[in-house]
């Protein structure tokens, strides 16, 4: 369960149309018991309680050889040694660069979110009971990775029976059941609180005071108690857990529609700039068409608490199909055609244990003597190792009593036992190969050859895999997507070790129109999600680098050397890189592998020659520059020191001609005072 942000619808899945998809579901065909039948068969409970009970009675172990859960773990053995990875593909050259950048978000999406783990989970569902389910969201928790991608157990999952497209895209809807404590609901619905504890007390009497005085809270009651539900299916007043049934329905819309010149189509917003321009230019096709919406409804019993308008039309439950019956539509899996096999087995050697511990008796009627043991004590004694009867000496017959095993019956026990368990492998599509024996097989050729029969064996349930597993990618590429549209970005992309920088949704403007655009715009990606294909496992890895090594041993030493740095960045070693680089410098190899050409070799000698040269002349002139620098400091230098001495003899002489003036004018007055007073 999430709780999303958006403005709650008030409109939406009604009471009668909520009240027949639950009657619909109600009618479908009860499979599920079966598909549990199968699980239990793999984790070995495979005996009833009666069965156990007859064992008993006879004195017999209830012994069990589990041949199911071998044969299937070899099948889950084989998913999970040739699983492979997303990649992000799309359907223009031009936008490579961009679904590079996706790939690589979307692998980190995969790490961060187990998504290998839960489609693993799904698909070991698929081979026993026929059906697995993963689920692809956001995920609530702030404090996690943006994005939660699980296994759900098939019975939470309830879909329209009449969908027959294998993601359930013309399913009118799908239902997931799930138990919570009332204060979890309480917490995702603080709107409804009262109404979630009232019924969660199945209306305990504070709730039904308050009931009488709300008259929210009435109807709710009132609904309840007219809808006529089953409190068992919803409510569990004991464990103070209620049922939230999350509600997927397709809604039949009639609107318009506009094919965009880059080949999306899209519902027509007569309030989008973009499509008006593109409809008025005539760059697009506005037509009216019949689509659907798929919406989500969440409801408690017949109490709904939220209904809206999910924002894609894609659901987020993927289904992980086995077989599928051809009239029925009944999914099962690979254990179902077992169980029968695996019967007789277990019927096989209970029979051979009982054959083994029997003992068949003739007896006179007067063999015995009735003061010690009559014929039910021989009965019960005959069978034990220390069995002790008392014979009547006065017996007719001295050989009355005769004691026979018939231990011929258990070859033949034994040998349809082991012919069931043959059987089993040839209904399941499992060859010896594939569980490690060789089945006489000498070469690796031959023993190759019975392992891929297994595998075609395997084909539909493999390619339904196949499709589930792109799904689970898809659905993970879309929210990857609406979180990046608009919002400019840098992604490490490209091949691992050689990370190259790819930004999306980059602001730029037309240098012809004038207009702004987004370079590498996320929301115009016409990408889709594909499986590589070769497997990413630790064990194909190992073994594709022995096979590539053997090549390479096999090949002449001209064609060795390019190979070798290819080979080294193919490993897993810490410094493979800088071991390529250094095996390109060595053997004077290009980035590409190819030996240089001497020309071009030649030229590159002599530029760099001249590059060099100019480097010394430059240094030369900037060494000459210097040397006049600092010549002209000098120079400077000393018409500064000449000027302040020339500033300051003229200075000094000014001053002398300033004394000399003061001295004349003295002598002058004492002449003149002489001559005034003689």
């Amino acid at each position: 369960m999430q709780r999303d942000e958006r403005t709650p619808d008030t409109s939406g899945l009604t009471d009668l149309q909520y009240r027949e998809i639950v009657n619909q579901i109600r009618l479908q065909p009860a499979w599920r018991a079966e598909s549990d039948r199968a699980c239990s068969f793999y984790d070995g409970n495979q005996l009833g309680a009666d069965e156990v009970a007859e064992l008993e009675a006879r004195g017999m172990a209830p012994i069990i050889i589990n041949q199911i859960k071998p044969l299937v773990n070899s099948v889950l053995g084989l998913e999970a040694k040739t699983r492979s990875d997303w990649r992000v593909v799309a359907d223009r050259d031009e936008q490579q660069e961009m679904a590079e950048a996706l790939s690589a978000k979307l692998m980190e999406a995969e790490r961060e979110t187990l998504a290998d783990q839960a489609c693993s989970e799904a698909f070991a569902g698929q081979i026993k009971a026929g059906l697995g389910w993963v689920h692809v969201t956001r995920n609530a928790d702030p404090f996690g990775y943006d994005y939660r991608v699980e296994a759900v157990d098939r019975s939470e999952i309830w879909w329209d029976w009449q969908a027959r497209k294998p993601d359930l895209a013309d399913a009118r809807y799908l239902v997931r059941e799930r138990w919570y404590p009332t204060e979890s609901l309480v917490a995702y619905f603080p709107g409804e609180a009262d109404m979630i504890r009232a019924v969660g007390s199945g209306w305990a009497p504070e709730w039904m005071d308050l009931a009488k005085t709300d008259e929210r809270m009435m109807r709710a009651y009132d609904s309840e108690h007219r809808s006529g539900w089953l409190e068992q299916e919803w409510r569990n007043t004991d464990s103070g857990l209620v049922c939230l049934r999350e509600i997927w329905y397709r809604v039949p819309v009639r609107a318009k529609v506009i094919k965009l010149p880059d080949g999306r189509v899209a519902e027509f917003d007569k309030k989008n700039p973009l499509h008006a321009l593109a409809a008025a230019e005539g760059l697009a096709t506005v037509r009216e068409a019949v689509f659907t919406k798929l919406r989500v409804s969440l409801w408690v019993g017949p109490h709904k608490l939220q209904d809206e308008d999910y924002g894609s039309n894609h659901l987020p439950y993927v289904p992980f199909w086995g077989y599928r019956e051809d009239r029925s539509r009944v999914p099962y899996g690979v254990v179902r055609d077992l169980i029968p096999l695996q019967k007789e087995i277990n019927a096989r050697r209970q029979k051979l244990q009982w054959l083994l511990a029997s003992k068949r008796v003739m007896v006179d009627s007067d063999a015995l003597d009735r003061n010690y043991n009559d014929f039910t004590d021989l009965a019960d004694e005959i069978a034990r190792p220390d069995a002790v009867v008392v014979l009547d000496p006065g017996r007719r017959n001295a050989n009355g009593i005769n004691v026979e095993t018939d231990l011929n019956l258990t070859a033949q026990q034994f040998q349809v036992m082991t012919e069931a368990g043959e059987a089993m492998q040839k209904v399941a599509g499992i060859y010896n190969a594939m569980l490690g024996a060789t089945d006489g097989a000498k070469s690796g050729t031959a023993i190759q050859g019975l392992v891929e029969q297994g595998n075609t064996m395997q084909a539909e349930i493999t390619d339904n895999y196949r499709f589930a597993r792109r799904l689970v990618g898809q659905r993970l590429l879309e929210l990857v997507t609406q979180d990046l549209a608009g919002v400019e970005v840098t992604i490490d992309a490209g091949e691992e070790g050689k990370p190259r920088p790819v930004t999306l949704n980059r602001p730029m403007v037309d240098a012809l129109t004038g207009l702004e655009y987004r370079e590498n715009d996320v929301s115009k990606a016409l990408v889709k999600v594909a499986l590589n294909d070769v497997p990413s496992t630790p064990a194909y890895r190992a073994q594709a680098m022995t096979m590539v090594a053997e090549v390479i041993k096999g090949l002449p030493p001209q064609l060795q050397a390019p190979l070798v740095p290819y080979f080294l960045e193919s490993t897993e070693l810490p410094k493979r890189r800088e071991m390529a680089d250094l095996v390109r410098k060595v053997l004077g190899l290009g980035e590409d592998g190819q030996q240089p050409d001497p020309e071009k070799v030649q030229m590159a000698q002599m530029l760099e020659q001249l590059q060099a040269a100019l480097a010394d002349a430059r240094a030369k002139l900037q060494s000459k520059d210097a040397e006049l620098q600092i010549k002209a400091g000098e120079l400077a230098v000393k018409e500064q020191a000449q000027q302040v001495a020339a500033e300051k003899a003229a200075a000094e002489v000014a001053k002398l001609r300033a004394d000399t003036l003061q001295t004349r004018a003295a002598t002058a007055g004492q002449a003149m005072a002489i001559t005034q007073h003689p």
